[in-house]
């Protein structure tokens, strides 16, 4: 298996261009705001709702301390608020561990204790 782009990929191998999914939601923000951009079991949110509760959320987190190449744990359900935070922690421009609630207590302990995120956003 070969990555276009990587070192000792072939001249031949296509290039991939590189995709920014918070440029893509702003933008479907601005032609459709209206539009349903997440939906789930609790209701539905609008690329607008979104994309302003992202940015809501991101100043939140750089309000707390979070900086570019931080890492955020994120110990939520799948759903709106889950996708919603992992934007967040974007636009914030950390990244995220994914800490799924589910796992055992010990298993999220070790999960945090190797990497160590600058915070944890969770519902509980």
């Amino acid at each position: 298996m070969r990555i276009a782009g990587a070192a000792g990929a072939s001249p031949a191998s296509p290039e991939v261009p590189p995709f920014d999914v918070l440029a893509a939601v702003a933008e479907q923000a601005r032609r459709t705001p209206g539009a349903p951009a997440l939906i789930d079991a609790t209701g539905q949110t609008s690329y607008a709702e979104l994309v302003a509760e992202v940015d809501r959320l991101a100043d939140v987190l750089t309000a707390s301390g979070v900086r570019s190449g931080d890492l955020v744990g994120l110990c939520l359900p799948r759903g709106r608020a889950a996708v919603t935070a992992l934007l967040a922690v974007l636009r914030a421009g950390a990244g995220y561990v994914p800490l799924d609630p589910g796992y055992p207590a010990a298993r999220l302990a070790l999960m945090l204790e190797d990497t160590r995120p600058r915070l944890v956003l969770t519902d509980a």
